[in-house]
């Protein structure tokens, strides 16, 4: 989790709740954070670790993702399919 908690853990979920009105930052600061909670979304599942923080994340980021396309919304799709094959997040 390292360097990633402000995507879904932590003060900031505010700011995120936000994101889809350009009040969070730029867009590219944005995307990189959507990219951020989809690898602590992955890490989290790979660990072992209750993954809902960075899909909560994701969910407040929904905004910014359907109106960006490209290369974020491919990783958030990858990184549900993965959440969903998992048992959606048990551990």
């Amino acid at each position: 989790m390292a360097g990633n908690e402000r995507c879904g853990a932590g003060g900031d979920r505010r700011r995120l709740a936000r994101a889809g009105d350009g009040e969070y930052g730029s867009w590219d600061e944005q995307d990189r954070l959507v990219l951020d909670c989809v690898r602590s979304l992955q890490a989290a599942l790979r660990d072992g670790v209750p993954a809902y923080p960075w899909l909560f994340g994701l969910l407040l980021m929904l905004p910014h993702i359907e109106l960006s396309g490209g290369e974020e919304s491919r990783a958030v799709v990858g990184a549900l399919e993965e959440f969903r094959q998992g048992g959606g997040g048990r551990a």
